[in-house]
């Protein structure tokens, strides 16, 4: 059986010490990818954390606007009364009346 004989004629035309390169260069280009894979992995793992630190933030602003955590003492100030709604058409509807 000559299943080696290509792999025999390979080791005699080349010196032995050299075949070493191969592996050491495979190994170090497989180390080069991991590590790079790592490097993108954790720029995208800070990209997402930094998204959804964006959306707590953009929750928190929303109750803020809305008065969700306002005093209802400030709120009582600040609200409009239905007597203003009121009393503000009646003087639209007089405005728009007087000016037709």
């Amino acid at each position: 059986m000559n299943f080696f004989k290509g792999s025999f004629a390979y080791r005699n035309k080349i010196n032995q010490k050299a075949i070493v390169v191969d592996p050491v260069g495979a190994t170090v280009i497989s180390i080069y990818i991991i590590i790079m894979w790592i490097r993108q992995a954790r720029g995208f793992l800070n990209i997402l954390i930094q998204s959804i630190f964006d959306i707590c933030i953009f929750l928190d602003q929303i109750q803020r606007l809305s008065g969700h955590t306002a005093d209802p003492k400030f709120l009582s100030h600040i609200t409009v009364n239905e007597n203003f709604v009121l009393f503000f058409l009646i003087l639209l509807i007089l405005f728009l009346v007087v000016n037709i």
